[in-house]
């Protein structure tokens, strides 16, 4: 395997580690698979690039060619021409500055992940960002559009360029498998066409080799600037975010790499709702397996400056850390939970959502204006759990949620003792 496959590596078991302790959603596989395990799919996945793309990141397909809506700067068209760019892809040394320049501009809370020390890359092509500036804030739900050029900085022709651009390994991701990873699309603009390109690069190397149908050949000194659009799904949290642009030799199972630069970004989210467990109400300590219910209060909210369309409660149960070398998921078949409405306790149904139980709350949906103040609802929730529950299961992550018209709350969560 040559760098660019130990990078990846290092880069997903970076994001793994950055993930934050206190979040619902975090599912035990992160924790439990064993970093030989991790190593031996990755090589897998980079043996042949030549083999396809990756599972769940489709090859290109052209789609009609319609206006972007740009949140940033006009970006170029995509032309060849000569001179010399200015601009040189990223180094190792350079890299903790960029870092600590994103931490200036980041929303408050938000703590830029380093990039780290990136390998002795080639610098045959130089590659530059356009429209999308260092420390740049993308909306979650929103499009932002950027132009990306790659330059010969050589002295003899290139046969071959391919362009590469894809987000890293991202901490905000709603689920963490592995890896988490940013969620909507990106598209790349191949002449007249606008083709969907995958936004992420997962894991293995497979990701390398999406500009090999685009790849072009570059003059000594010649440029080429590509046009993307990026749409961000409104589940993405707020967190750092670092998008990647390569330079590859295109059908090479070696992947040889021409050039790289980055871009250290967040992800806001200004349409976020809140959530929290009221402190009057006494929070679960316990349930017993087979036993009566246990009650807990979920009080989703809205602090924005916008009226909510749909705003409901969210209440998860996972299998806390602890248990996770043992027991890794949650069966919904082992959860009964119900929510206390009209006068009466009403059952809900329940699913396996990315290793945790989620409690169907869509009946419990509606709109909630904003306020000077805020405005907060508050839902009396009980669960029990039955007597299938694995017997190594000594503890459960509870966790009040909140989800308003796809934006989701950051979650606060209760460890519950498992009683027999």
């Amino acid at each position: 395997m040559n760098a660019s496959v130990f990078r990846r590596f290092a880069t997903i078991a970076t994001a793994v580690a950055a993930r934050r302790q206190d979040s619902a959603w975090a599912p035990r596989l992160a924790v439990s698979v064993p970093l030989a395990a991790l190593l031996a799919v990755g090589a897998v996945g980079c043996t042949d690039p030549q083999a396809g793309t990756a599972a769940g990141q489709p090859a290109g397909s052209p789609s009609p060619a319609v206006t972007a809506s740009a949140t940033s700067s006009a970006t170029a068209t995509a032309t060849a021409t000569t001179g010399q760019e200015s601009a040189a892809p990223s180094t190792p040394a350079a890299a903790p500055t960029v870092a600590s320049t994103a931490a200036s501009t980041a929303p408050s809370g938000i703590t830029p992940v380093s990039a780290g020390t990136e390998p002795a890359a080639d610098k045959s092509v130089t590659v530059r960002f356009d429209g999308l500036a260092e420390g740049n804030r993308l909306p979650a739900g929103g499009q932002t559009a950027f132009s990306v050029t790659w330059t010969n900085a050589t002295g003899h022709r290139l046969a071959a360029v391919a362009p590469v651009v894809a987000a890293q390994p991202f901490v905000g991701a709603r689920c963490q498998v592995v890896e988490g990873t940013l969620s909507g699309t990106m598209q790349r603009k191949d002449g007249d066409v606008w083709t969907d390109v995958p936004l992420s690069q997962g894991l293995g190397m497979d990701y390398a080799t999406t500009g090999d149908k685009a790849a072009f050949a570059l003059a000594p000194g010649a440029s080429r600037t590509v046009q993307y659009r990026i749409q961000l799904s409104t589940d993405n949290g707020p967190a750092p975010l670092t998008v990647e642009a390569d330079a590859y030799v295109p059908a090479h199972t070696r992947l040889p790499l021409l050039g790289r630069t980055l871009r250290h970004l967040a992800v806001v989210d200004e349409h976020r709702p809140t959530a929290s467990m009221p402190t009057m109400t006494p929070r679960p300590t316990s349930v017993t397996v087979g036993g009566p219910a246990v009650e807990v209060e979920v009080s989703p909210g809205n602090l924005t400056k916008a009226a909510f369309g749909s705003l409901a409660p969210l209440l998860t149960l996972g299998v806390t850390p602890a248990n996770a070398h043992v027991h890794e998921s949650l069966d919904a078949a082992n959860v009964t939970a119900e929510v206390f409405t009209g006068g009466s306790w009403v059952k809900l149904p329940t699913s396996d959502d990315c290793g945790r139980v989620t409690v169907d709350t869509r009946s419990l949906a509606q709109p909630l204006e904003s306020g000077p103040n805020g405005r907060v609802l508050n839902h009396l929730f009980r669960f029990s759990v039955t007597s299938g529950l694995a017997a190594d299961v000594t503890s459960l992550d509870v966790s009040a949620g909140a989800l308003a018209d796809g934006h989701y709350a950051e979650p606060v969560t209760v460890k519950v003792a498992v009683k027999r």
